[in-house]
C-alpha cells in the first residue's frame, strides 16, 4: 500500500482507503519503530504477547493497555520517567537493515544518517503546566515537527481558513502544544498569524490592541480567555466595528445565518485547537451567542439586516453537535 497517499491525497480519499492507509502504516510503525525501540512501549507490548504483525483494523489499539497521566509521573524506581518516551535507537540495528542500506547505496551514507537524525534526534519540547503534579516534557523530532505542521494545517482547512485572513494566536507564549500547533500550522497553511502571547504577556488590554490594529478575521485562544476577551471588547464598544469589519474585508452582508456561521466557525477553531469538548465550554458558547446577538441587534451593516433573532448560543451548540465534525482531534 502507498500511504504516502495519506499526505498528498488525504482530503479526497474514501474513508475506507484512509483507515486501510492508517492501519498499514501503524502496523509498520509498530514493528519496525515501537516494538524495538521504545523503552516504555517495546516491553509494555511483549508483556501482553502484541504481535504489531496481527494488527488488522484501528481497532486493535483497544488491545494494547491505555497510557494515562500516572505512567508519565516520576516514581523512586523510574525518576526519569519521561525519558522512557522517547526512541532510543540502536544505531547498529538501523545500519544492518536492507532498508537502510539500499537508501545509502541510492542517496549516499550522509544523506541517510541526516534523515536518521530527523527522525529520532529530538530538537524541540512543550510540556504541561505543571498545576497537579510536576510538568510532563513532550521532546519532538524534525519529523515530529513536519507531522505537527501538517495537522496544523489540515486544521486551518477543515476550519475553513483562507489565505486571505488575518489571524490573532492568543494562546500563551510557552512549551504550550496549541501555541505551536496554531504557529506551525499557520506557517504550512500560508496564513498571516500575529502571536499576542496570552494574558500573562501582554494582559487582556494588550488584546485589545492586538484587536484594534490588525483587525483579525479569527481569533484563537483558551476559550474561556477568548470569552473574557470578547466581553471586554464588548464593554469597550469594540465587537461590533470588528464583526462590521470582518463583513466588508469578506464582502458579505452581516445577515442573521452568516453571523451565526461565524460564530459557530469561532467555536469550532477554539475546540480543535485545544482538544477540549464542546460541553466544556457551554456555558461560555451560550453567552457568546447572546452577546452576538445582542450586538448584532443593531443595524451592524448600515442596511438593516444585521439582526440576530432567537438565542443564537443554542443555534450555535445545536448545530455543533448534528454537524458530526470528522476532523475531531482527539489524543
Amino acid at each position: 500500500m502507498n500511504t504516502s497517499l495519506l499526505r498528498s491525497r488525504w482530503q479526497s480519499l474514501p474513508e475506507r482507503e484512509i483507515r486501510q492507509l492508517q492501519t498499514e502504516k501503524l502496523r509498520r510503525y509498530l514493528h519496525d519503530v515501537v516494538l524495538p525501540f521504545s523503552p516504555f512501549y517495546g516491553p509494555l507490548l511483549r508483556e501482553h504477547n502484541f504481535d504489531p504483525s496481527s494488527v488488522r483494523s484501528l481497532d486493535d489499539l483497544q488491545r494494547i493497555p491505555f497510557t494515562d497521566k500516572g505512567d508519565l509521573l516520576n516514581t523512586t524506581g523510574h525518576p526519569q520517567r519521561a525519558r522512557e518516551f522517547v526512541l532510543t535507537p540502536d544505531p547498529r540495528v538501523l545500519a544492518a537493515r536492507p532498508s537502510t542500506i539500499l537508501r545509502a547505496l541510492t542517496h549516499g551514507r550522509a544523506r541517510v544518517q541526516q534523515e536518521l537524525e530527523a527522525e529520532f534526534r529530538p530538537i524541540f519540547m512543550t510540556s504541561t503546566t505543571g498545576r497537579s503534579a510536576d510538568p510532563i516534557p513532550f521532546l519532538f523530532t524534525r519529523h515530529d515537527l513536519d507531522n505537527l505542521a501538517v495537522t496544523g494545517r489540515r486544521t486551518f482547512e477543515v476550519c475553513g481558513a483562507r489565505s486571505d485572513m488575518r489571524l490573532l494566536n492568543m494562546f500563551p507564549y510557552a512549551p504550550h502544544l496549541a501555541f505551536w500547533q496554531t504557529h506551525y500550522g499557520g506557517e504550512a497553511f500560508g496564513v498571516f498569524v500575529a502571536s499576542s502571547g496570552g494574558g500573562k504577556v501582554a494582559g487582556t488590554e494588550g488584546q485589545l490592541r492586538f484587536i484594534r490594529k490588525i483587525q483579525p478575521d479569527v481569533l484563537i485562544g483558551m476559550p474561556t480567555f477568548v470569552y473574557h476577551v470578547l466581553h471586554q471588547a464588548a464593554e469597550a464598544q469594540m465587537v461590533a466595528v470588528f464583526l462590521h469589519h470582518r463583513a466588508r474585508h469578506a464582502h458579505l452582508q452581516l445577515r442573521r445565518r452568516r453571523l451565526e456561521d461565524a460564530a459557530l466557525e469561532t467555536v469550532r477553531a477554539v475546540e480543535l485547537a485545544h482538544d477540549v469538548d464542546v460541553d466544556q465550554v457551554q456555558h461560555q458558547v451560550l453567552e457568546l451567542g447572546v452577546l452576538l446577538r445582542e450586538l448584532g441587534g443593531g443595524d451592524v451593516d448600515g442596511s438593516g439586516r444585521g439582526r440576530l433573532r432567537g438565542d443564537v448560543g443554542h443555534r450555535i451548540l445545536m448545530n455543533r453537535r448534528s454537524a458530526g465534525n470528522p476532523a475531531r482531534c482527539r489524543r
